[in-house]
């Protein structure tokens, strides 16, 4: 059991592993001729690809980050609320349930921000595989020349 949880956080997930496999594709032609041939404008796409991810993945964790402050925020005043909030007093106020409205809406559009994140990576990838693909299928072809 041990074996398998040591396996698991050492291992590399497969867009992990892609995308290392493209950065080194790019760091590798950084270092060669720049010749205008294909391979030049394929590591080019892929080097595009690569910042695109990048991008993606950085707005999302500020959208992320924002949804939590404003998540703090709203449970730092349902906090301040019941301190204010006599004891014997009836459990509902309209207050508290805005504020409870307002968390649910966030929960929602961290799960609608988590698909539209997995729905765009998966595009990204899915064009980053073909890329790294034919790239690797004109080296084959240029090494066989």
């Amino acid at each position: 059991m041990a074996d398998l949880e040591t396996r698991t956080q050492h291992s590399i997930s497969f867009t992990d592993d892609l995308e290392n496999r493209a950065r080194r594709i790019v760091h590798m032609q950084s270092n060669s001729s720049n010749r205008p041939d294909a391979t030049h404008v394929m590591v080019q796409e892929i080097a595009l690809v690569l910042n695109q991810i990048a991008q993606h993945r950085l707005l999302d964790q500020r959208l992320r980050h924002d949804l939590v402050d404003v998540e703090c925020s709203i449970g730092t005043e349902l906090m301040q609320m019941e301190q204010r909030t006599p004891r014997y007093s009836p459990y509902r106020f309209p207050e508290r349930e805005k504020f409870q409205r307002q968390l649910h809406r966030i929960g929602e559009e961290r799960r609608r921000l988590a698909m539209s994140h997995e729905q765009h990576m998966q595009g990204l990838h899915n064009r980053l595989v073909g890329l790294v693909a034919r790239h690797e299928l004109l080296a084959q072809y240029d090494d066989g020349r």
